[in-house]
């Protein structure tokens, strides 16, 4: 969709501002993201910015829904399929979570758990879109899991939906700790200790 601001002597594309924007926040939080920074980020000027999006809290919200968009849609192709492979599609998930990303050697943390963290108590509109969000990543993980029990890679006696949850708090917990400068790389591990205390063989966590 291209977009033109009067006085701006070109169009732009509002996905790729977007794109831009949703970076920015994922790397210094809505708190610490000043439009001075949306501008810088995206390259529009003030008055276009406000213009095209009305502040900074829409362009949040605009963020925040095109992250969880594009998050949830990753999710059938990442833990979707057969029953054979469930818990190999699970490892490499939980490996490679689709909701981080390591760019230029920057590791961006989950938008939407870092929204819960901090826009979570205070901000209905936040809140409801990170919900959402968790709910569909809990429910991608049940049903892996649930298809990793009847191929008989993981056990069968436990249940699927509180793993769920486990693997999803273990996963925004890692998220959490690694603001805090520790690499996501060295606290993965303990979400592979977690499968492999369900798992009925001995299968390598990747």
């Amino acid at each position: 969709m291209e977009v033109t601001i009067v006085g701006r002597p070109a169009g732009f594309d509002r996905q790729d501002v977007i794109s831009a924007a949703e970076r920015q926040f994922r790397r210094a939080g809505y708190e610490g993201t000043s439009i001075d920074d949306l501008v810088e980020a995206t390259g529009l000027g003030r008055g276009s910015l406000y213009a095209a999006f009305g502040g900074k809290h829409q362009m949040y919200l605009e963020a925040l829904d095109r992250y969880c968009l594009d998050y949830e849609e990753s999710l059938d192709d990442a833990l979707g399929g057969s029953d054979e492979g469930a818990y190999g599609r699970l490892q490499a998930y939980l490996a490679n979570p689709e909701h981080c990303a390591l760019q230029a050697g920057e590791y961006l943390v989950c938008m939407a758990g870092r929204s819960a963290m901090e826009l979570g108590s205070c901000d209905v509109d936040v809140t409801s879109r990170v919900d959402r969000n968790f709910t569909v990543l809990e429910s991608a993980l049940r049903e892996a899991i649930e298809a990793a029990q009847r191929a008989g890679d993981f056990d069968r006696d436990a249940d699927a939906g509180d793993a769920a949850t486990v693997i999803l708090v273990l996963l925004k917990g890692i998220d959490i700790v690694a603001r805090t400068g520790r690499s996501p790389e060295d606290l993965r591990p303990l979400v592979g200790a977690v499968m492999d205390r369900f798992a009925t063989h001995r299968l390598a966590f990747a």
